[in-house]
């Protein structure tokens, strides 16, 4: 039976393998040495502290991170043989031209909504002050 890591384990020992120091590591990735203590070590870190690793770290695999899956390191790039990818670019334009009238779609409903949310808070907001106009008319107590 395979022993399971954790992210934070595996982040450990992928700083043991490529021989850098925890204190490095903490001060290059701005994430406190006490995540990695105590009870700390058992929890999951947040995405922010996994992109923080993946991008000062780029020969970091994300899928070995993350998952456990694959190699911890991502391979190195091929230059003797270059990798040909067939692709349909006409079935690419339409999946794109497809993609971008949905969000073109949802940016104007959400543009439609926005003005009519602003109008909704300015209708609330003259309506507020009018009721507390009224309520200091009124309320000016006689002292004599």
């Amino acid at each position: 039976m395979e022993n399971i890591l954790t992210i934070k384990e595996r982040i450990l020992s992928f700083l043991e393998s490529q021989g850098i120091k925890k204190v490095d590591f903490f001060e290059a990735t701005g994430i406190q040495s006490s995540n990695f203590k105590g009870k700390n070590m058992s929890s999951q870190p947040g995405g922010d502290m996994i992109v923080r690793v993946l991008t000062i770290y780029p020969n970091l695999s994300a899928e070995w991170l993350l998952r456990g899956e694959g190699d911890m390191l991502k391979s190195p790039a091929i230059k003797d043989k270059p990798k040909i990818i067939k692709t349909d670019t006409k079935k690419d334009n339409d999946l794109s031209s497809s993609i971008l009238d949905k969000f073109l779609t949802t940016i104007q409903d959400q543009a439609e909504e926005i003005g009519e949310l602003k109008a909704r808070i300015k209708d609330l907001e003259q309506r507020l002050g009018k009721t507390a106009g009224d309520a200091n008319i009124g309320g000016t107590a006689n002292a004599g």
